[in-house]
């Protein structure tokens, strides 16, 4: 019987064959979609959820407006002692650097490692790492200790004991003193090598800034313990510094909250693609059902005769089940070799390590459930059509009900993804536009040396510079702009017009010159530039400083002991996502000799690897007392900025042309079956006297009506989405007239093509032959 079910499923699969292949392309590449990015989202989740205490960690945040989030997991070493010492629910706390990867190389071979920099002990008691063999125990200033990690002394050693090596490869006096049990899986964490607490070396406020970690006691009341924190401020008697605002982020959620990861994608856009993921198979199943159920009407007398013969129900929807499980078995052997083809993709984007057997059993388990999922709507559907008795449906005029709703899904889900593309598109390349950021920075790249005896060997670097063809502009003395570094910042508290209702904030602070203003290209807004003769209390300043001191007019204004000469634009220097800070411009007052010197240069004619190359090879040769800090290019710095951005633009382009696809060719199928079903309509036309041109009117019509009802419903939804979207973003695009009128215009022409090609079909049948086949 499975034999003949098979038999059957494979004729109407063939038979209907456009219908069948877009239904196993989008159900696969809606489920490699939904499974990789539900397998990505898993996998972020689970960062250090394998700690028995970790629901009572946290890690401690300080507010910092020049982070995406607002926040930076960066404090002073001492925050962690006086946790402990002031507050009773806190059972530890430690002070840690986030392990970080890092190169190595050892016996020739060039290795990551990750390192975790500590400076308290009890880091090991929080994490649950234990100690296997040797001791921890503090360095010195000549010997610095490391505890190595049980997996990397096998990998590095093998049966040889490290314990009391020097590993060369960290650092001439880099001592492993003892073997430590491995992290279980995921941490934020991750270590290869633990760098422990110089004795020598004391904690103190002001020195070794970054993350706090804090264990509370699990029997308090947490939330009332965290109020209690937020109101706290340190009094730390180091230059009279306070430390408030201090909040936290729980430990099993720092791996996509924490401000300081980097990552190729957001966890926000993953969520996003899982979504379209799921979206993508929705549209491929709605749009399989529907096609199926509309054959299933024509295929109506075939079944009649089935249950005259004697089919049960069960056998009915055991033969169409089958057709439907061998349509999703195909997209499942689909979706994995798109898995496997896209796998190193995959991995470099989410930065999972995991191997192909493993993902592909993860995928498996995702694609069960869908699969089951389907199979009960499917069977739910079924029993719905159950309901009709087959003799009555045959009579009964045909229902294109349905059918005009599965239309206008698809029309919706099309205009959605489409107009939800074109505005990330169109926000994507605002962000890249030059005149939208304040100043221009392509083709810009820094040089920082370091010399002994500087400045007059690292002026030789500049004057070298100047020779090369390839380098247009240069600016000596001071740091990049789009870096975000600067001249330090300021509290303000005194500014004119300032009223007692108005509290004191911080600004920015930029070295600058004249040089710096015109290699940058910076925007005047009101007054004038600074020039190279102004003095030290001549400053400029930038809009969103004009609107935190509430002036209408700044130039000649003043604020502490400063004048404005001028207003220029904003200029984001920061993620797009970040908002730009009251910052205020003054001349470059480094004076005396300094070791270091930063060049930024403008290049043309090569690209930046090739500039970088150069550059290196001329202080390699012409140069080699002088020790390179870095080379960076402005272009790759913003690149990162907007990186998830981008790999988002990739991954929904991708999702969103399958999905209109589907929706198109799921629309041409319907239009189809809808001309099988009204032949005999369209000849009885003829022979009124209709011609081909009056016929497809008439079907145009329809569907231009439900693309009009379809278009009402997607472009409000789709306006809601996009605002909210373009909301995280500084420089936000407009959502313009003409992305409307392009949709209805493309989709229009698909009507028109689909509509017109399968009615004009239709109508040049002989008449008389439809009438006598009907």
């Amino acid at each position: 019987m499975l034999a003949h079910y098979l038999k059957i499923a494979f004729r109407n699969l063939r038979k209907y064959k456009m219908q069948t292949i877009i239904s196993i392309i989008g159900l696969a590449v809606g489920f490699v979609c939904f499974a990789l990015s539900a397998l990505w989202i898993r996998y972020e989740r689970s960062f250090d959820a394998f700690h028995p205490n970790a629901r009572n960690i946290y890690v401690l945040t300080t507010p910092d407006p020049r982070n995406p989030h607002g926040i930076r997991t960066w404090s002073f070493a001492p925050v962690a002692t006086y946790l402990r010492e002031t507050f009773p629910d806190v059972k530890n706390a430690s002070h840690t650097h986030i392990s970080f990867p890092g190169n190595i190389l050892w016996n020739g071979v060039e290795m990551r490692v990750y390192m975790l920099h500590t400076a308290e002990y009890n880091i090991l008691d929080i994490l649950n790492i234990r100690t296997l063999a040797g001791h921890i125990y503090s360095g010195t200033s000549d010997t610095r200790n490391f505890a190595i990690s049980a997996s990397k002394a096998r990998k590095l050693f093998g049966d040889e004991n490290p314990i009391g090596q020097v590993f060369t490869p960290l650092g001439a006096n880099a001592r492993i003193v003892a073997i430590v049990s491995d992290l279980a899986r995921p941490s934020n964490f991750r270590f290869d090598f633990i760098s422990l607490p110089s004795a020598d070396f004391p904690i103190q406020w002001g020195s070794s800034g970054a993350s706090t970690i804090m264990e509370l006691h699990p029997n308090i009341n947490k939330e009332a313990f965290l109020n209690r924190l937020r109101n706290h401020t340190i009094e730390t008697g180091w230059h009279d510094m306070t430390i408030s605002g201090i909040d936290v982020i729980p430990l099993t959620k720092l791996r996509y909250q924490n401000p300081g990861v980097r990552r190729n994608v957001q966890y926000e856009h993953i969520l996003l693609f899982s979504l379209v993921g799921l979206l993508v198979i929705l549209c491929s199943l709605f749009n399989y059902f529907t096609l199926f159920f509309s054959r299933f009407r024509l295929r109506q007398k075939e079944f009649a005769l089935r249950t005259v013969c004697g089919a049960s129900f069960k056998s009915l929807f055991s033969m169409l089940a089958t057709e439907f499980l061998a349509v999703m078995l195909f997209a499942s052997l689909l979706g994995l070799l798109i898995t496997y083809l896209f796998q190193p993709t995959f991995l470099e984007l989410s930065e999972i390590d995991l191997s192909l057997t493993a993902i592909f059993g993860e995928i498996l388990l995702y694609w069960l459930g869908i699969a089951l999922l389907a199979l009960f709507s499917f069977f739910v559907l079924l029993l719905i059509f159950r309901k009709r008795s087959l003799n009555a449906a045959i009579r009964k005029g045909k229902n294109t009900v349905s059918r005009k709703a599965s239309v206008v899904v698809q029309l919706i889900i099309s205009i959605l993804f489409a107009f939800c593309t074109i505005v990330m598109i169109k926000q994507l390349n605002d962000l890249t536009r030059p005149g939208n950021l304040g100043f221009e920075f392509q083709n810009t790249a820094s040089l920082t040396v370091m010399g002994n005896d500087a400045p007059p060997d690292t002026m030789a670097v500049y004057h070298r510079l100047v020779q090369m063809p390839e380098i247009k502009e240069l600016v000596v003395g001071l740091q990049p702009l789009l870096s975000g570094a600067g001249g330090g910042g300021r509290d303000v508290n005194n500014w004119y017009g300032k009223t007692v209702a108005d509290e004191p904030f911080r600004i920015e602070g930029f070295r600058v010159s004249h040089a710096f203003i015109n290699f940058y290209r910076l925007q005047l807004v009101a007054g004038e530039f600074l020039t190279d003769c102004d003095p030290r209390t001549v400053v400029m300043i930038n809009e969103e400083a004009k609107r935190r001191f509430g002036w209408t007019e700044a130039v000649g204004k003043t604020f502490d002991r400063y004048t404005v000469k001028g207003v220029i634009r904003n200029t984001h220097t920061l993620s797009p996502t970040i908002p730009v800070q009251p910052t205020f411009y003054h001349q470059n007052w480094t004076s005396g000799v300094v070791n270091a010197l930063d060049i930024i240069f403008r290049y043309q004619g090569v690209s930046f690897f090739e500039i970088q190359s150069r550059v290196e090879a001329i202080l390699a040769e012409e140069f080699p007392h002088l020790r390179v800090w870095s080379i960076r290019s402005a272009d790759i710095i913003f690149a990162e900025f907007i990186q998830s951005e981008r790999a988002l633009m990739r991954l929904l382009g991708f999702a969103a042309l399958v999905c209109i696809l589907i929706s198109i060719f799921g629309f041409f199928s319907l239009v189809s079956l809808t001309c099988e079903e009204r032949r005999k309509e369209i000849a009885i036309r003829k022979i009124n006297g209709a011609t081909i041109h009056d016929i497809v009117g008439i079907f145009f019509k329809e569907y231009a009506l439900l693309l009009a009802i379809g278009a009402l419903i997607a472009f409000p939804i789709g306006y809601y989405i996009m605002q909210r979207w373009l909301e995280q973003y500084v420089i936000q695009t407009s959502i313009d007239a003409w992305i409307y009128a392009a949709i209805l215009l493309a989709l229009t022409l698909v009507i028109v093509l689909c509509v017109g090609w399968r009615v004009w079909k239709a109508s040049i049948e002989n008449p008389a032959d439809v009438v006598k086949s009907e």
